[in-house]
């Protein structure tokens, strides 16, 4: 007990409720992983809150004190979305969604430490992996570099012997992802773009590792009726079907939401594209999203709505009985919270297959940031995919 102290204190993070008993200074509560402590030197920092940073309500941060008092690097904690659920500050491990410490999550975190594996790092390193030469990529199928007159396996055996787990892990799911695409191409004559079949590869391997960890239910039961179809479906009478995305714009420190509402004549109600400035973990942006579509349906008052995200960790989250008090907890009650307050919602996950409208909707956001359209006024390549699932 007394030796993981250390252990537990560097895992320990804030998480912002009304900002009353977290020191700017003095805790940690950035979002940071390698340093969560403010840097920023002001003189007016000195004994203060974080409620001192937010707006009259507690609802938005003041960006203008902001912006004064803090260096740029401090001042991304913008990005941590508040919740209108929380009333008091929360500590939390930061290391595991259900924001609970376990022993396997703190040992993965002195793994990490001690081997200065960083996810920004691999994920780096495939995407600029896709860039090389044609030929090398044809040779040994997931774009490395072989010695000449050696086979796939002598290839495969070094790979294993030198990659990290987490290269391994990522290196199998691009493998996957190409196979895909290839199938894609064969059989349905589609073509894929690198860059959309490493961003695919990676959104899946994140789901898959946050569902492994997570502590919500992964049993087989965690599925329920209308769950993981494979193939947008119309809703039956007169339901509405809601699908949402999130994507993440890296170079833009940016994400957006792409939310679709049709009927059940696959006819769109109406399509939003939101663009939201800040960097979050990508499941973070999911449940974000989620909680915007529930807002979207409160305000619109419709009834009888099947909202459909292909973030298997976030619909968990919400369907959970388990309480969490990160950041991702927070907005979670949220949406708990909007679900309460309407009549027949509900909430399934899909295939990505199944939510490619949403998605393109999302990656639109960064072309059309805050927009709602109608069927009329949608722009043509977001018309364009709209009509290519109606007519599957």
């Amino acid at each position: 007990m007394v030796e993981s102290q250390d252990l537990v204190r560097a895992g320990a993070r804030w998480c912002v409720g009304n900002g009353q008993s977290i020191s700017v200074l003095k805790d940690q509560w950035l979002s940071k992983e390698s340093n969560p402590w403010v840097i920023s030197t002001h003189p007016a920092l000195v004994d203060v809150t974080v409620a001192n940073l937010l707006s009259m309500d507690g609802s938005s941060w003041d960006y203008e004190i902001i912006v004064d008092l803090f260096e740029v690097r401090d001042q991304t904690f913008c990005s941590i979305p508040l919740s209108f659920s929380a009333a008091t500050d929360q500590l939390f491990w930061s290391f595991k969604n259900s924001d609970i410490y376990t022993v396997k999550s703190g040992y993965n975190f002195l793994q990490k430490q001690k081997t200065n594996c960083f996810d920004d790092e691999t994920a780096a390193f495939w995407c600029k992996l896709w860039k090389f030469q044609k030929s090398c990529w044809n040779r040994v199928g997931i774009g490395t570099n072989v010695t000449p007159r050696t086979g796939f396996l002598d290839w495969c055996r070094n790979v294993l012997q030198q990659a990290t787990s987490d290269q391994l892990c990522t290196m199998a799911t691009i493998c996957w992802a190409v196979w895909g695409a290839r199938s894609d191409l064969v059989w349905k004559g589609k073509s894929v773009q690198p860059e959309n079949i490493v961003g695919f590869a990676k959104k899946y391997l994140d789901q898959w590792k946050n569902a492994r960890q997570s502590d919500f239910d992964t049993s087989l039961s965690a599925f329920q009726a209308g769950d993981e179809s494979e193939h947008c479906c119309p809703p039956h009478g007169d339901s509405i079907k809601i699908n949402v995305d999130a994507v993440l714009f890296e170079g833009c420190r940016s994400y957006g939401f792409g939310c679709v509402a049709r009927d059940s004549n696959r006819l769109l109600i109406e399509g939003r594209t939101i663009l939201v400035y800040g960097v979050v973990e990508p499941v973070l942006a999911e449940v974000l999203e989620i909680k915007e579509a529930l807002s979207w349906v409160k305000e619109a008052k419709w009834q009888n709505v099947m909202l459909e995200s292909d973030c298997l960790c976030a619909v968990q989250a919400i369907r959970s009985s388990l309480d969490m008090n990160s950041t991702f907890g927070l907005i979670v009650k949220d949406c708990k919270s909007l679900l309460a307050s309407l009549t027949n919602v509900f909430i399934f996950f899909v295939k990505r297959s199944a939510n490619l409208v949403a998605h393109n909707f999302a990656k639109a956001a960064i072309l059309f940031p805050d927009c709602r359209f109608s069927l009329e006024h949608v722009p043509t390549n977001l018309l364009l995919c709209l009509v290519t699932e109606v007519s599957r």
